[in-house]
Parts: structure tokens; C-alpha cells; sequence
């Protein structure tokens, strides 16, 4: 709302023009116009990335206990990154990077599997879990 404010501001006030507040601020002149002819309860957009699936997500809950249990120990004692890695490979992590085929097919230790069209093409992040896989392409998940 303070830019919008701003913007009224320079344009009322100090008259400037909208080609000089566009390079103060940034913002196109098709902006700053609509902003300027709507009245004064305009909502400034509020733009938000949506989560995203991480690739540990399904194991935070056990890397949170051991980094917090590692709080607790000396500097010297801490488990490092490696060990880390090995533990939660022990429980199941594993992840291999695999191409799409024009025809949708991911193999992936000898196996094929058929994923979404959209994957075609791409290269995607293979899950292997003990009872399921799950491909990763960008934002989206196939599981």
C-alpha cells in the first residue's frame, strides 16, 4: 500500500510525469496508469511461489531429530553431512536423475515406468522408496 501511496504522491504532488515515475520506480506506465485512475481502495497484488515438494521432505521429521540431538553434543561429535546422507539412505532414500522417452517411459534400475505426457521430453528426479517411486519434474510430482 506505501507504494501506491508514493506513486499518488509524485504524480499529484510533484507532478511528475508517468514516464519519470515508471524509471524512479520500475514499475510500466500501463501500471502506474491503472493505478492512478482507480480509486483510493485499490489492494496492491500480493504475489506467493507455491511450496514446492522437496526432495527430503518425506524424511524431515527424522534429520530434524538428528540435528537436534546433534545440538546437544560437542562441536567435535556432530554428525556431519555424509553421515547424514548415509543415514537416511539406510532408511530408504534414493534418487537417480532419468530421461522421459517420446513415448512417456522412465526406466530406471532395469524397470520401465509410464509417467504423465507432460514429463516427455525432460529429464525428471526419480524417488525410489521401498514401496513406491515418485518422479519430480520441476513443481510437479508423479508419483
Amino acid at each position: 500500500m506505501e507504494m501506491l501511496g508514493k506513486i499518488r504522491r509524485m504524480h499529484l504532488r510533484d507532478k511528475l510525469s508517468l514516464h519519470e515515475i515508471a524509471k524512479r520506480t520500475g514499475l510500466s506506465r500501463n501500471t502506474l496508469r491503472r493505478w492512478l485512475r482507480a480509486p483510493q481502495e485499490v489492494q496492491v497484488p500480493v504475489y506467493s511461489r507455491p511450496q514446492a515438494l522437496g526432495k527430503l521432505s518425506a524424511f524431515t521429521g527424522e534429520l530434524e531429530q538428528a540435528l537436534q540431538a546433534d545440538g546437544h553434543r560437542s562441536k567435535r561429535d556432530r554428525r556431519t553431512a555424509k553421515a547424514l546422507f548415509a543415514q537416511i539412505q539406510a532408511v530408504g532414500y534414493v534418487e537417480r536423475e532419468a530421461s522421459v522417452s517420446s513415448t512417456c517411459l522412465v526406466s530406471v534400475q532395469r524397470n520401465r515406468y509410464s509417467v504423465p505426457c507432460e514429463f516427455a521430453g525432460q529429464r525428471v528426479s526419480t524417488r525410489l522408496y521401498p514401496t513406491r517411486i515418485c518422479m519430480v519434474a520441476g513443481y510437479s510430482v508423479s508419483s
